[in-house]
């Protein structure tokens, strides 16, 4: 779990795995997988063969060898780890982002926080640590394949004949969806489901329900047109909340700052850039002249082949810790549009 609230069980490193535990097996910065622990299961990848029981009473963070005395390590599934590791059924927000979100909105434990778009639970599940242990978190998606079909309903016409244009189909709302029930299940696995709150909900069309009106301390949204939502999220917050919106493009950043300038100040529009760098060890070899010569070269890289040793060159080699940015540096992903609600006399 995450975010186990009974304070016996408690996440730490100090705390061993037990059967049932969710851990992050980590073989290297990319390439990590969440894992259930079961006393007869085994994990099976190019390492070779990891037995469950023999992670049972190890603490996390251990390194343990499989068949073929390759290893991993035992990580304990925190907000930033599942970030990396959940199956992304949607496009999610990444550390970079999520952290600044939940700084600019305040998030405290016990705020009791509306979202709009769970997607694939990225956001959700940091907001949830957030807000812990007494707040909560009420997240609404909707599918809009299954809307789709919802709004079109299959009718049995005759060939060559048009359906009645006077006809109307009634409003059907939609069901959970599997988005839905796949988040449901993320948040159990992850032990925050009495920290969240899954709906089914158009936000978009519909708005938040009315049962959450002034009770909100933050709003977060993650729709293709906020601005037809930002009346309803204004209702919802409390006198001085915050708003959030996360937009990809511009002109969506544009449309929803102008429905913003009625209720709310200190509207202000972010985008996170976040660059990285390779951490490397190298080794450097130093080459001096013997003593008589005063011509000294500098450290530089080995050469392969290198017979300067045979002229009177004394070369030693020392590993060196290197660093240059990353190739894989992730660029855009949107823009956060922050705004407060005015405080009305």
């Amino acid at each position: 779990m995450i975010l186990p609230i009974n304070p016996a069980n408690k996440l730490s490193f100090k705390r061993c795995i037990k059967d049932g535990d969710l851990v992050i097996v980590y073989e290297r910065h990319d390439t990590m997988k969440a894992v259930k622990v079961s006393e007869d299961g085994v994990l099976q990848n190019r390492f070779g063969a990891f037995k469950h029981s023999e992670w049972i009473g190890k603490p996390f963070g251990s390194k343990v060898l499989s068949n073929k005395g390759s290893f991993v390590y035992l990580l304990a599934p925190t907000a930033e780890l599942w970030t990396l590791v959940l199956s992304h059924r949607t496009q999610i927000l990444y550390i970079a982002d999520i952290s600044f979100v939940v700084m600019y909105l305040e998030i405290v434990p016990g705020c009791l926080v509306l979202e709009s778009g769970t997607g694939s639970g990225s956001l959700t599940t940091s907001l949830a640590r957030a807000v812990a242990p007494t707040g909560h978190v009420y997240t609404f998606d909707f599918h809009e394949q299954r809307a789709a079909s919802a709004r079109c309903p299959r009718m049995s016409v005759a060939p060559g004949r048009a359906p009645s244009a006077g006809r109307k189909s009634p409003p059907v709302r939609p069901g959970p969806s599997l988005f839905q029930q796949k988040a449901r299940e993320d948040f159990e696995r992850t032990g925050l489901s009495n920290l969240v709150t899954v709906g089914v909900r158009d936000i978009q069309g519909e708005g938040f329900p009315d049962e959450f009106c002034g009770r909100a301390d933050s709003v977060f949204l993650d729709l293709p047109q906020p601005w037809l939502v930002i009346p309803s999220a204004g209702k919802m917050l409390k006198p001085d909340g915050v708003l959030c919106s996360f937009s990809p493009c511009i002109e969506q950043v544009q449309r929803s700052c102008e429905a913003l300038k009625s209720h709310f100040t200190d509207v202000r529009t972010f985008e996170v850039l976040l660059r990285t760098y390779d951490v490397r060890q190298r080794i450097i070899e130093s080459c001096l002249v013997n003593e008589g010569d005063s011509n000294e070269r500098p450290p530089r890289k080995r050469r392969q082949g290198s017979a300067e040793g045979n002229n009177g060159i004394e070369c030693t080699s020392s590993p060196t810790v290197m660093i240059r940015p990353s190739g894989e540096a992730r660029g855009h992903t949107g823009y956060l549009t922050f705004a407060r609600l005015k405080c009305f006399a």
